[in-house]
C-alpha cells in the first residue's frame, strides 16, 4: 500500500495484476462526538493511499444534545444522557428531572422515564419510644392536645 494508508487493501491474480479495494474504516466511538458510516475511498490502483471519508458525525455534550438519542457505533448502542453531565454511554440511565421518579432509563421515543416514587412516609420518633429493625411496628393516634 501507499504511504499513508488508512483503509486500501490489496488485490492481487496472475491474471490482472495487482490493485487495491476498499476496505473497511472503523467508526470513532470516544468522547463528545460519535464518527459513524465512514467509507474507505481513493481505491484502485495498485499502492493507493486510501483515506476514510468523514462519515456521519453525533454529538451529545452541554451545548448540542438530545436527551435519550441513541446511536450505533462499532457494534454498540450508544446514549446520549445527561448523568454527570452530557455525554454518549453505553448505559441507559438518565435523569428525567423528575425528584419524584427513580430508577430512570432511556426507552424508545426516545424518552426519559422513570418509575414513580412510593409516598414518602414521614416518622417521628418521640423520647421513650424505642424500636428494633426486626420488630418495628406504627402505632397510628392523634397528638395529645
Amino acid at each position: 500500500m501507499g504511504a499513508g494508508n488508512e483503509c486500501c487493501v490489496s488485490q492481487c491474480s496472475a491474471v490482472s495484476k495487482c490493485t487495491t479495494a476498499a476496505g473497511a474504516c472503523a467508526d470513532i466511538c470516544t468522547g463528545s462526538t460519535l464518527t459513524t458510516g465512514r467509507n474507505c475511498q481513493n481505491c484502485g490502483p495498485n499502492n493507493a493511499s486510501g483515506t476514510c471519508s468523514a462519515g456521519s458525525s453525533h454529538t451529545c455534550d452541554g451545548t448540542t444534545h438530545t436527551l435519550c438519542q441513541q446511536v450505533s457505533c462499532e457494534g454498540s448502542t450508544y446514549y446520549c444522557t445527561n448523568t454527570d453531565g452530557w455525554q454518549w454511554r453505553t448505559s441507559n440511565e438518565c435523569n428525567d428531572g423528575d425528584p419524584d421518579t427513580d430508577n430512570d432509563v432511556c426507552k424508545p421515543g426516545p424518552v426519559c422515564e422513570g418509575s414513580t416514587c412510593l409516598p414518602k412516609l414521614r416518622v417521628e420518633i418521640y423520647p421513650g419510644f424505642s424500636w428494633s429493625a426486626g420488630d418495628f411496628y406504627v402505632d397510628w393516634h392523634a397528638p395529645d392536645g
